[in-house]
C-alpha cells in the first residue's frame, strides 16, 4: 500500500501494565496513538465470526504493516486530512489482518465494531 493512499488520521488507545501497586496488584495506563490509515465504510453488510459469536463490522481501515494497532483498541477518533471527523460512533477493533496486494505482505486490513 503506498503512503499516499493513507489520506486519513486515527487516534487510538489501550491499556498496558506499567507496574504493580502496593499490594502487588497490576497498575494499568492508558496509551493511545495516532497514525495514517485509509477509512472505509462497508457497501454491504459484513459479518466475521469470533470466539463469542458474530461481529457486525461497521468500518474497515487500511494501514501501514508496521502499525501498532491491536484487536480490543479503542478509536478515539477518525478524521481527514482538514481535520474533519470521519465517524460519530464509538467503534473498537474487531480483527487485524495481514494483507497483500502483490504477494508480500504491505499492509493491514483492520475490521472495526462499536464499541
Amino acid at each position: 500500500m503506498d503512503e499516499s493512499e493513507l489520506q486519513h488520521n486515527i487516534t487510538f488507545s489501550h491499556f498496558t501494565q506499567t507496574g504493580k501497586d502496593d499490594f502487588g496488584q497490576p497498575v494499568r495506563t492508558s496509551v493511545s496513538a495516532t497514525e495514517k490509515c485509509f477509512f472505509d465504510l462497508p457497501r454491504k453488510s459484513k459479518t466475521i465470526k469470533s470466539d463469542s459469536g458474530e461481529i457486525s463490522v461497521e468500518a474497515v481501515l487500511y494501514m501501514k504493516k508496521d502499525s501498532t494497532i491491536s484487536v480490543d483498541d479503542t478509536v478515539d477518533s477518525v478524521t481527514d486530512a482538514d481535520g474533519t471527523s470521519l465517524s460519530s460512533i464509538s467503534l473498537r477493533v474487531a480483527r487485524v489482518t495481514r494483507a497483500s496486494d502483490f504477494g508480500t505482505i504491505d499492509h493491514l486490513e483492520v475490521d472495526l465494531k462499536k464499541a
